[in-house]
């Protein structure tokens, strides 16, 4: 189902790959947003690009090292430059040894 939800607002995803931010990307297009996506991955990056968006016109593929900071920054600025301005962003991407594993996590919360 399409829907013109978010009127052509611009979202950044980093973390887009086969699961999560796959399934944020495919979501946010059928809802009317620009997207720019990111992820470690180039090859895997522009088949999810290809895959939700086929005219390419609503999807910047950039690659990106969550860790990296410049490269961060660059998606954003790509994106902006882009689509004109950046509405939000979705940080799906995980890095074990920033955010910590399933073993360090309190249990208890």
């Amino acid at each position: 189902m399409s829907t013109d939800l978010l009127g052509s607002k611009t979202i950044v995803i980093t973390g887009v790959g086969s699961g999560l931010g796959r399934e944020i990307a495919t979501r946010l297009v059928a809802d009317g947003a620009n997207i720019a996506i990111g992820a470690r991955n180039a090859d895997q990056l522009q088949a999810v690009a290809d895959e939700v968006d086929l005219t390419g016109e609503r999807v910047l593929a950039v690659p990106t090292d969550i860790t990296d900071a410049e490269a961060c920054g660059a998606i954003v600025e790509a994106a902006g430059e882009r689509f004109g301005r950046v509405d939000g962003v979705a940080q799906v991407a995980a890095f074990e040894l920033v955010v910590g594993g399933v073993d360090e996590m309190d249990h208890d919360l």
